[in-house]
């Protein structure tokens, strides 16, 4: 029986009618000349007189008529039809296709009143409410959430309660979100016992869903949330085996429950521990957010990590990873102590081959190194470094290793610990020389970063340095890259004199014998002169070379050397590509590398005049390195000779080659040829103002590195939290005189506090523009509101 609204009742009813209503179904369709009224009317009547049984006809007439509707044509007088011909169908399909239309047409008239016609409607939604296949009860229960008529709805309560006791799951599901629909729009007054009832079914409740769905009604409803926190407290010790839908509406509750009940924190933790043990990624998630928002204390904020940790582990999806990445970011900004212990536990992400996770854990596993992990820590980068060196060629892996190097270096330099940085060093070094097939940028990106590393390790641990340069000395005849190689050279040049004479010998035997043998070093024929000297004849013969030695007792004698010469060309040529062994060489010849000149023949003058080495060395290695000093002139000259042209084209434009000039060059080498033939007291002075002890290039580099130890991220993020973390100027946050009307309609503002003192929740995450990261909410917020 239908009932009239009171009056009372009756705005509301008008206001859900009147009020903008939403889309809750769009599909296109191509309608071209749409039928009309009349047409449809009668292909549907012919449609339900044809065959009683085959519905197909009447199907597709309905479907077209749905979609007509809702791409914005009206058939207003097709109701009584549809209510005549299509309700009696007992058709699953004509069903649900009647359902759509109930929730499509236009339900009231021009004033907001409710047609006549819906009176019919109702009765047939009674029926379907009642019907025997749960399938058609549960689509109608369906229909009813998207309903917000009063008249509609209000003669339909007493079948919908009914329907949470039907012994199908699915009805009692759809049955208990109707009731939480209607009771939300119209309140409890229209449903009095739909709390009671849907509490007895939670009690009950054996399928997961409508367990779910009976909770979270409960939970959103007024005045029923006490009823929700009953049913969690006498479910405590079974929390862990229900499912995992139901497991995450407990924790948004208590989320919500800690707000507003801080007395009974300590029974929520002891759930929410025991929902940590959950074998969903979802529930391990949500249970750690939950431990962050309901305690500051050590071992709740170390609970939390440990489970932020083991998904970024176990999870396979690089998504879910950098997003959890994120949250353990947030966790170590402001509780760095608890998150110290599993930074070996992180490391193990690094298993993942998707750089952006594994930047991600470096970045935030740097800073928090100390005396206690850090050997723990490098055995780990090195075993992961060294496992680089065997899969070099695929993607992504060269990026990873300057992740690797840069984590190292950050690692040693924030400890300050000479092992570590020994044993670091001594890999890097052996990588400096690896032969890989990546291309050459990615190489010399890699061959850079170690050579900073072990610039700044010679100079922080003055104990490590003979070993160091020895070993790079070793090391020199391998190095590929010119940066590198000129990079090397200063660190030699600079440093060995320090290490004592001995040193400074033996690395201008290194540079000399291994690296740049045999002389002399020609410049690389042109192809004209190539063709040029292929047109002369070839000439043979003997050549006698007659020069001095030092014999074994100190004596000098004269030794005369027969070689056979052929004059040609193209063997000439050859002779001299295959004497380019070194990449050193290779570089002089084949390139002209007026830079590496520069610096071979600067860095040998150094070792001699700064080590002492100069009145002491043997006259043939002082010779030789004479005579290498002159092929590098002469070498710098060829180049300027070959070059001069575009030279001074790009000099008259204005454009900047970014190397040294030639002539720059020569005048350099030729500095240092007077420097070791002609010695004296000028040039003394001069070379120990530039290569002294006190020299501008050394304490310029001791400089940059007090620059660089003072904007490490760590130091930067510590730095920043003393200095903005308790402002005066900083706002006070009163929840007790927040006004009702601005909290959420959950009444979940549970992320106000996160940002508050330093006792009550983590600092501000920001991005690089300055707003706030999405996971938090500041104290502008509530300044806001308070302006309200």
């Amino acid at each position: 029986m239908s009932v009239t609204p009171t009056a009372a009742n009756s705005p509301t009813e008008q206001q859900q009618a009147g009020g903008p209503q939403g889309c809750t179904l769009l599909i296109y369709y191509d309608k071209g000349v749409p039928p009309t009224q009349q047409e449809l009317q009668k292909r549907i009547e012919n449609a339900c007189a044809a065959n009683q049984r085959n519905s197909d006809k009447l199907i597709a007439v309905l479907e077209e008529l749905l979609l007509l509707m809702i791409n914005g044509e009206s058939y207003p007088r097709l109701l009584m039809t549809m209510i005549r011909f299509v309700v009696p169908k007992q058709d699953h399909r004509v069903k649900k296709l009647l359902m759509i239309y109930w929730e499509l047409c236009e339900k009231t008239n021009d004033d907001g009143s409710l047609k006549e016609e819906m009176i019919l409607v109702v009765n047939a939604l009674r029926n379907d409410l009642m019907h025997p296949n749960e399938y058609v009860r549960g689509s109608t229960l369906r229909l009813l959430c998207k309903l917000k008529y009063y008249r509609i709805l209000e003669p339909l309560t007493e079948a919908i309660l009914r329907n949470l006791t039907h012994r199908h799951s699915y009805v009692r599901r759809n049955a208990v979100m109707c009731v939480y629909a209607i009771v939300s729009t119209f309140g409890e007054e229209m449903m009095p016992t739909a709390s009671q009832e849907v509490e007895n079914l939670l009690l009950v409740e054996g399928d997961l869903s409508t367990k779910r769905n009976a909770f979270l009604m409960l939970m959103l409803t007024p005045h029923n949330e006490e009823k929700a926190m009953s049913y969690v407290f006498s479910m405590q010790d079974q929390v862990a085996n229900l499912g995992d839908i139901c497991q995450l509406v407990i924790l948004e509750l208590i989320r919500r429950v800690n707000k507003h009940r801080p007395e009974v924190k300590g029974a929520l933790l002891k759930v929410v521990y025991t929902l940590r043990e959950s074998p969903s990624p979802a529930v391990q998630y949500e249970t750690a957010n939950t431990l962050v928002i309901l305690s500051k204390s050590h071992v709740a904020i170390g609970a939390a990590a440990e489970a932020y940790v083991n998904l970024v582990v176990t999870q396979a999806d690089n998504n879910v990873k950098l997003i959890v990445l994120d949250r353990i970011d947030l966790l170590r900004k402001r509780y760095k102590q608890a998150m110290e212990p599993l930074v070996m536990d992180l490391l193990r992400g690094l298993s993942c081959p998707a750089v952006e996770v594994r930047r991600k854990i470096l970045d935030i596993c740097t800073p928090l190194v100390n005396s206690r992990n850090i050997a723990d820590v490098v055995g780990m980068l090195k075993k992961e470094l060294i496992k680089t060196q065997d899969t070099s060629t695929s993607e992504g892996n060269t990026e990873y290793r300057r992740l690797l190097i840069r984590a190292l270096h950050l690692s040693t330099t924030r400890v300050g610990d000479a092992t570590y940085a020994s044993q670091v060093v001594s890999v890097l070094l052996d990588i400096l020389t690896e032969q890989t097939d990546v291309k050459a940028s990615d190489s010399a990106a890699v061959a850079a970063d170690i050579v900073m590393f072990v610039r700044e390790t010679i100079i922080r641990h003055e104990q490590l340095r003979e070993s160091i340069l020895t070993r790079l000395a070793e090391s020199l005849n391998e190095i590929r890259q010119s940066r590198v190689i000129r990079g090397s050279l200063w660190l030699l040049g600079e440093f060995s004199p320090d290490c004592g004479k001995e040193l400074s010998q033996c690395v201008l035997e290194e540079i000399i014998i291994d690296c740049l043998s045999p002389f002399p070093i020609k410049p690389k024929s042109t192809d004209g002169e190539k063709e040029e000297k292929a047109k002369q004849p070839a000439e043979t013969g003997t050549k006698v070379t007659t020069r001095t030695v030092v014999l074994a007792d100190g004596t000098y004698a004269n030794e005369t050397v027969y070689d056979w010469y052929d004059g040609g060309s193209a063997a000439e040529e050859d002779r001299n590509d295959k004497e380019s062994k070194t990449p050193m060489r290779s570089k002089l010849i084949s390139e002209g590398d007026s830079l590496l000149a520069t610096m071979v023949g600067v860095t040998a003058t150094k070792l001699l005049v700064k080590g002492g080495v100069l009145h002491s060395c043997p006259v043939v290695l002082k010779n030789q390195i004479c005579f290498l000093l002159a092929n590098l002139v002469r070498l710098c000259e060829n180049v300027s000779k070959q070059e001069g042209a575009s030279d001074v084209e790009a000099s008259a434009s204005g454009a900047v080659n970014g190397r040294v000039t030639d002539t720059d060059a020569v005048s350099r080498l030729t500095q240092c040829v007077r420097a070791i033939v002609a010695p004296n007291k000028s040039i003394e002075r001069s070379c120990q103002r530039e290569w002294g002890s006190g020299n501008q290039a050394r304490n310029a580099l001791k400089q940059v590195l007090e620059l660089e130890a003072g904007e490490d991220p760590a130091n930067a993020e510590e730095s920043t939290m003393r200095d903005t973390s308790k402002q005066p100027d900083d706002l006070v946050f009163f929840r007790q005189l927040k006004p009702g009307a601005t909290v959420d309609d959950d009444g979940d503002d549970s992320g106000c506090d996160l940002f508050q003192s330093d006792d009550s929740s983590m600092i501000t995450a920001s991005t690089t523009d300055g707003s706030p990261t999405s996971e938090f909410e500041t104290g502008a917020l509530f300044a806001e509101r308070l302006d309200k």
